[in-house]
Protein backbone atom coordinates (compact mmCIF):
# COMPACT_ATOMS: atom_id res chain seq x y z
CA UNK A 1 0.00 0.00 0.00
CA UNK A 2 3.32 2.74 0.69
CA UNK A 3 5.06 1.59 -2.37
CA UNK A 4 4.48 -0.26 -6.08
CA UNK A 5 7.81 -0.65 -6.17
CA UNK A 6 8.45 -2.13 -2.50
CA UNK A 7 5.52 -4.67 -3.46
CA UNK A 8 7.57 -5.83 -6.12
CA UNK A 9 10.59 -6.17 -4.21
CA UNK A 10 8.74 -8.45 -2.27
CA UNK A 11 7.40 -10.77 -4.62
CA UNK A 12 9.01 -14.48 -4.24
CA UNK A 13 8.15 -17.37 -6.74
CA UNK A 14 7.07 -20.07 -5.04
CA UNK A 15 8.89 -23.63 -6.47
CA UNK A 16 6.47 -26.03 -5.52
CA UNK A 17 3.24 -24.61 -6.90
CA UNK A 18 4.47 -22.00 -9.06
CA UNK A 19 2.64 -18.68 -7.28
CA UNK A 20 3.86 -15.77 -5.67
CA UNK A 21 4.12 -14.52 -2.24
CA UNK A 22 2.97 -11.25 -1.90
CA UNK A 23 3.50 -10.69 1.57
CA UNK A 24 7.05 -9.16 3.03
CA UNK A 25 9.01 -9.78 6.12
CA UNK A 26 9.71 -6.53 7.56
CA UNK A 27 12.41 -5.93 10.45
CA UNK A 28 11.10 -2.75 11.82
CA UNK A 29 12.20 -0.51 14.41
CA UNK A 30 10.30 2.26 16.16
CA UNK A 31 12.35 4.57 18.79
CA UNK A 32 10.95 7.20 20.80
CA UNK A 33 12.31 10.92 20.44
CA UNK A 34 12.48 12.55 23.95
CA UNK A 35 12.91 16.10 24.93
CA UNK A 36 15.37 17.57 27.47
CA UNK A 37 12.20 17.23 29.89
CA UNK A 38 11.44 13.45 29.35
CA UNK A 39 8.40 14.25 27.37
CA UNK A 40 8.04 11.98 23.60
CA UNK A 41 8.38 14.98 20.79
CA UNK A 42 7.57 11.96 18.33
CA UNK A 43 9.10 8.83 16.89
CA UNK A 44 11.34 7.27 14.58
CA UNK A 45 10.34 4.59 12.17
CA UNK A 46 12.24 2.57 9.98
CA UNK A 47 12.53 -1.01 8.73
CA UNK A 48 13.82 -3.05 6.51
CA UNK A 49 12.33 -5.84 3.81
CA UNK A 50 13.90 -9.12 4.06
CA UNK A 51 12.51 -10.41 1.16
CA UNK A 52 14.82 -10.58 -1.41
CA UNK A 53 17.48 -9.47 0.66
CA UNK A 54 20.74 -11.27 0.43
CA UNK A 55 23.20 -8.63 2.80
CA UNK A 56 21.32 -9.75 6.00
CA UNK A 57 21.93 -13.84 5.68
CA UNK A 58 25.15 -13.13 4.28
CA UNK A 59 26.46 -10.81 7.18
CA UNK A 60 24.93 -13.48 9.56
CA UNK A 61 26.82 -16.13 7.66
CA UNK A 62 30.01 -14.12 7.89
CA UNK A 63 29.45 -13.55 11.72
CA UNK A 64 28.69 -17.01 12.22
CA UNK A 65 31.02 -18.93 9.77
CA UNK A 66 33.94 -16.47 9.55
CA UNK A 67 36.43 -18.36 7.60
CA UNK A 68 33.64 -19.56 5.07
CA UNK A 69 34.10 -18.92 1.44
CA UNK A 70 32.30 -15.74 0.16
CA UNK A 71 30.65 -16.84 -2.59
CA UNK A 72 29.78 -20.65 -1.38
CA UNK A 73 26.93 -22.41 0.38
CA UNK A 74 29.09 -25.72 0.43
CA UNK A 75 29.60 -25.37 4.11
CA UNK A 76 27.96 -22.63 5.91
CA UNK A 77 24.05 -21.06 5.21
CA UNK A 78 21.28 -19.07 6.53
CA UNK A 79 18.11 -18.76 5.86
CA UNK A 80 15.10 -16.64 6.85
CA UNK A 81 11.67 -17.63 6.31
CA UNK A 82 8.70 -16.03 6.30
CA UNK A 83 6.06 -19.00 7.66
CA UNK A 84 7.79 -21.95 5.96
CA UNK A 85 8.97 -19.88 2.93
CA UNK A 86 12.63 -19.18 2.15
CA UNK A 87 12.22 -15.08 1.51
CA UNK A 88 16.20 -14.39 2.28
CA UNK A 89 18.89 -17.67 2.12
CA UNK A 90 22.72 -18.10 0.96
CA UNK A 91 21.52 -21.45 0.39
CA UNK A 92 22.29 -22.23 -3.61
CA UNK A 93 19.94 -24.16 -5.45
CA UNK A 94 21.26 -26.91 -7.25
CA UNK A 95 19.05 -26.38 -10.33
CA UNK A 96 20.46 -22.96 -11.35
CA UNK A 97 23.32 -22.20 -9.02
CA UNK A 98 21.27 -19.12 -7.99
CA UNK A 99 19.95 -18.51 -4.25
CA UNK A 100 17.02 -21.15 -3.31
CA UNK A 101 14.23 -18.26 -2.72
CA UNK A 102 11.15 -19.36 -2.84
CA UNK A 103 11.56 -23.26 -1.72
CA UNK A 104 9.99 -24.40 1.75
CA UNK A 105 10.82 -25.80 5.06
CA UNK A 106 10.62 -29.65 5.19
CA UNK A 107 7.40 -30.91 7.09
CA UNK A 108 9.12 -32.35 9.94
CA UNK A 109 11.03 -28.84 10.80
CA UNK A 110 8.14 -26.76 9.87
CA UNK A 111 5.59 -28.83 12.40
CA UNK A 112 8.37 -28.61 14.97
CA UNK A 113 9.27 -24.70 14.99
CA UNK A 114 6.07 -23.44 13.39
CA UNK A 115 3.51 -25.42 14.77
CA UNK A 116 4.98 -26.28 18.21
CA UNK A 117 7.17 -22.98 18.76
CA UNK A 118 9.92 -25.40 19.65
CA UNK A 119 14.06 -24.62 18.48
CA UNK A 120 14.68 -27.95 15.71
CA UNK A 121 18.59 -28.61 16.46
CA UNK A 122 19.40 -31.62 14.61
CA UNK A 123 20.41 -33.12 11.21
CA UNK A 124 18.25 -31.83 8.47
CA UNK A 125 17.86 -32.60 4.25
CA UNK A 126 18.10 -28.98 3.19
CA UNK A 127 17.57 -28.97 -0.68
CA UNK A 128 19.98 -31.32 -1.99
CA UNK A 129 22.28 -31.92 0.80
CA UNK A 130 22.46 -33.14 4.50
CA UNK A 131 23.10 -29.96 7.05
CA UNK A 132 23.94 -30.08 10.54
CA UNK A 133 21.12 -27.14 11.59
CA UNK A 134 19.36 -25.24 13.87
CA UNK A 135 15.54 -23.81 13.52
CA UNK A 136 14.67 -20.90 15.60
CA UNK A 137 11.20 -19.00 15.66
CA UNK A 138 10.89 -15.76 14.43
CA UNK A 139 7.94 -13.95 16.67
CA UNK A 140 6.55 -10.71 15.30
CA UNK A 141 5.46 -7.63 18.06
CA UNK A 142 2.45 -9.57 19.50
CA UNK A 143 4.26 -12.91 20.12
CA UNK A 144 2.86 -14.87 16.91
CA UNK A 145 5.38 -16.94 14.87
CA UNK A 146 5.79 -15.49 11.67
CA UNK A 147 8.67 -17.18 10.53
CA UNK A 148 12.22 -19.22 11.43
CA UNK A 149 15.69 -18.10 11.12
CA UNK A 150 18.01 -21.24 10.09
CA UNK A 151 21.54 -21.74 10.00
CA UNK A 152 23.49 -25.30 8.93
CA UNK A 153 26.89 -26.44 8.24
CA UNK A 154 27.38 -29.05 5.56
CA UNK A 155 27.66 -32.49 7.20
CA UNK A 156 30.07 -33.85 4.13
CA UNK A 157 33.06 -31.84 6.02
CA UNK A 158 32.83 -33.20 8.77
CA UNK A 159 32.59 -37.21 7.35
CA UNK A 160 35.39 -36.34 4.67
CA UNK A 161 37.63 -34.87 7.94
CA UNK A 162 36.33 -38.26 9.90
CA UNK A 163 37.35 -40.40 6.63
CA UNK A 164 41.05 -38.71 6.73
CA UNK A 165 41.76 -38.76 9.93
CA UNK A 166 40.60 -42.50 9.63
CA UNK A 167 42.81 -43.48 7.22
CA UNK A 168 45.44 -41.55 9.08
CA UNK A 169 45.10 -43.89 12.13
CA UNK A 170 44.90 -46.86 10.25
CA UNK A 171 48.10 -46.87 8.34
CA UNK A 172 49.68 -45.15 10.92
CA UNK A 173 48.90 -48.35 13.10
CA UNK A 174 49.70 -50.76 10.36
CA UNK A 175 53.04 -49.11 9.50
CA UNK A 176 53.89 -49.58 13.39
CA UNK A 177 52.71 -53.13 12.89
CA UNK A 178 55.01 -54.09 9.72
CA UNK A 179 58.17 -52.19 11.36
CA UNK A 180 57.52 -54.25 14.80
CA UNK A 181 57.36 -57.21 13.00
CA UNK A 182 60.20 -56.74 10.84
CA UNK A 183 62.38 -56.31 14.00
CA UNK A 184 60.80 -59.10 15.74
CA UNK A 185 61.60 -61.30 13.31
CA UNK A 186 65.65 -59.63 12.34
CA UNK A 187 66.02 -59.99 16.45
CA UNK A 188 64.60 -63.41 16.64
CA UNK A 189 67.14 -64.94 14.99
Amino acid sequence: ALSPALATKARILIKKNNTFQTSGLVSRTVYSVQAESGDILGYLNAGILLNNSHSIVDEFRNFIYPNMAQDSSENGTVTIFLHDLRVSTNVLSSNNGGRALGTTVSNVVRDTVLVKGENFIDNAYVLDDWYISAYKPIYNYNGNIIGILYTGYGIWSFVEQYIIYLVEIVLGILLVLILSGVYVYKNTR
